[in-house]
C-alpha cells in the first residue's frame, strides 16, 4: 500500500530539541522514560507508571504536526507491526500536544477503539489540564454527545488508538494510532487529506536501552540482554514479546508461531503474510516497515530470521505443488524489500540447495585499488533437501547428510549456513574438500569482519 505526496521533506529535517519544546515546559528526552497519563483512554490497558521514549517520537511528533498545520491534511494515520509502541506514541502526541502554549484553547478529544472499531471510552480535555472536561463510555450520553462529541471547530483535535468507526470531516483535525487493518486502511488510499505514517520496529540496542530503562533488568527475574537477543531472532523488532516478563508468555506465543507455519497452506499463507482481520489474534508472519529515509511510504518484510527459517522448514516438507505455490506467495512481498530482508536469505537458501555455482572476485586489500586479483568459482552440488541442524549439537554425523546445511533458528554469530560434501568412508578431509561458510547480510545489520569468521571456523 502506498500513497505518494511531492515534495516530502526528510524525516532527519524535522527533527527538533526536546528539551525546550515550543510552550517552554521541559519535555523527557529520547532514550528515557516519561510518566503514562494514567487517565488516558486506551484501545489495550498499559498497566506501568512510565513508559520508553523511543528516539523516533519526536520526529514523528513533528512530522505529523507539519501535515496537519502546514500542508492542512486533516487526519494522519500511525500504522506498523503490532508490538512497535504506536499506542504509547499516542500517550507522547498527547502530552506534548497539551503542554505546548500555543494549545491551551485546544479542545483534545481522546477515544479508544476495540479491534472491530467498536468505541470503548471517550475522554475530553482543555489544553494541559489534568482535569476531563468531560467523559463517557459507549454508548454515550446525551450531554457528553451535544456538548462535546458533536462540536468542532479550529481549536479542536481527535485522537484516536484503534480503529474508529466515524471519519472526521475536513478541515478538522484527527491523528488515529493503529494496527494495520486492509479494509479500515483502504478507505484512505484515494482521499489526498489524509497521510499514513509508519512506525518502524524496534532494534535489539533499542529494545535493551528500554529494559534498562525501566528497569526490567534488575528484576528477580532479570530480563537480560541475551534474552533480548534471542527473542528478537524469534519475533523480530516488535516490544510485545521481546520486552514480555513472563517467559511463559513469549513461550506460548512462540509455539504459536509455530503451529501457525506447520499448518500453513498457501492460501492461508496470503492471508497471513498480509495480516487479515479474519485471523486477528494470530501471529503476523509479515511486518510493515517504513521504507528508508521516508516514513510515508511502507513495504512488507518477513518478521524475523527465526520466522524465516520456519517457512524455509515448511517449504522444505511441502509436496512440491505446494512449495511452489508457497514460494510465489512469499515472492509476493516488494523485491525491494525482499533484498534487504529475511525474505532475501531465505530465496538464497533454496538456490544453495538446488545446486549452483558462484563466482567470486578478491579484491585488493584497501579503499583506494578496487581492481580484482584473483577470481575463483565455487561449485555446490544439488542437495537431497533441506537439511538443519543444531548448531549447539554440531557433530561429524551432521556432515554425512547435505552437502547445504542451514542451522535451527539461533544467534550463531557470523555463519547462516555452510557447505560440506561429504564423500563417505568416514574421512573429513579440509585439505581436500573447500569448507564453504555463508553470511546473508541484511542491510547494515551484520558487518563481514574477518576475525569473527576465523573464530567460527
Amino acid at each position: 500500500m502506498e500513497v505518494k505526496e511531492l515534495e516530502e521533506k526528510p524525516a532527519a529535517q524535522l527533527a527538533t530539541d526536546l528539551s525546550v519544546p515550543a510552550g517552554g515546559i521541559k519535555m523527557v528526552a529520547p532514550g528515557e522514560t516519561q510518566r503514562f497519563p494514567a487517565f488516558l483512554p486506551m484501545q489495550h490497558p498499559y498497566e506501568r507508571e512510565k513508559f520508553f521514549v523511543r528516539e523516533c517520537y519526536p520526529i514523528y511528533y513533528d512530522l505529523i504536526m507539519d501535515k496537519l498545520y502546514t500542508k492542512d491534511k486533516r487526519c494522519v494515520v500511525i500504522t506498523g507491526a503490532p508490538g512497535t509502541g504506536k499506542s504509547l506514541f499516542y500517550a507522547y502526541f498527547f502530552e506534548r500536544f497539551r503542554q505546548e502554549e500555543e494549545r491551551q484553547n485546544f479542545t483534545i478529544v481522546t477515544a479508544a477503539f476495540a479491534s472491530e472499531s467498536k468505541l470503548t471510552k471517550v475522554v475530553a480535555f482543555k489544553g494541559k489540564q489534568n482535569e476531563p472536561i468531560g467523559t463517557s463510555e459507549w454508548p454515550l450520553s446525551s450531554e457528553f454527545n451535544e456538548s462535546i462529541w458533536q462540536v468542532d471547530g479550529a481549536n479542536t483535535i481527535r485522537l484516536y488508538d484503534g480503529p474508529p468507526f466515524v471519519e472526521t470531516p475536513y478541515p478538522l483535525k484527527m491523528v488515529c494510532f493503529t494496527s494495520p487493518k486492509e479494509n479500515w486502511l483502504y478507505r484512505f488510499v484515494k482521499d489526498t487529506t489524509v497521510r499514513m505514517l509508519c512506525m518502524p520496529v524496534w532494534t535489539p540496542d533499542e529494545l535493551w536501552r528500554a529494559a534498562t530503562r525501566l528497569g526490567y533488568n534488575s528484576l528477580s527475574p532479570p530480563l537480560t540482554r541475551a534474552m533480548i537477543d534471542d527473542r528478537f531472532t524469534n519475533f523480530g523488532g516488535v516490544s510485545r514479546e521481546c520486552l514480555e516478563l513472563t517467559e511463559e508468555v513469549v513461550q506460548t506465543r512462540l509455539e504459536l508461531f509455530e503451529a501457525v507455519i506447520k499448518e500453513m497452506s498457501p492460501e492461508v499463507a496470503t492471508i497471513m503474510l498480509k495480516g487479515d482481520s479474519a485471523y486477528n489474534g494470530r501471529p503476523r508472519l509479515c511486518h510493515l516497515v517504513p521504507v528508508r529515509d521516508d516514513p510515508w511510504h511502507f513495504e512488507v518484510q518477513i518478521a524475523s530470521e527465526g520466522i524465516s527459517l520456519k517457512l524455509l522448514e515448511k517449504i522444505s516438507t511441502a509436496e512440491f505443488e505446494d512449495r511452489s505455490k508457497l514460494i510465489r506467495c512469499l515472492r509476493g512481498i516488494s523485491e525491494e524489500a525482499a533484498s534487504r530482508g529475511y525474505l532475501f536469505e531465505l530465496k538464497v537458501h533454496e538456490l544453495l540447495v538446488r545446486g549452483i555455482s558462484i563466482d567470486t572476485i578478491l579484491l585488493r586489500d584497501g579503499r583506494g585499488d578496487q581492481q580484482p586479483i584473483r577470481q575463483i568459482t565455487f561449485h555446490c552440488e544439488k542437495s537431497n533437501d533441506f537439511n538443519f541442524f543444531e548448531p549447539k549439537t554440531l557433530s561429524k554425523a551432521t556432515l554425512s547428510s547435505g552437502p547445504y546445511h542451514i542451522p535451527g533458528v539461533s544467534n550463531f554469530e557470523s555463519v547462516d549456513s555452510f557447505y560440506y560434501p561429504y564423500r563417505g568412508g568416514g574421512l573429513f578431509s579440509f585439505k581436500r574438500t573447500r569448507l564453504l561458510l555463508f553470511q546473508m547480510t541484511v542491510a547494515s545489520r551484520q558487518p563481514s569482519e574477518r576475525e569473527r569468521y576465523r573464530g567460527c571456523a
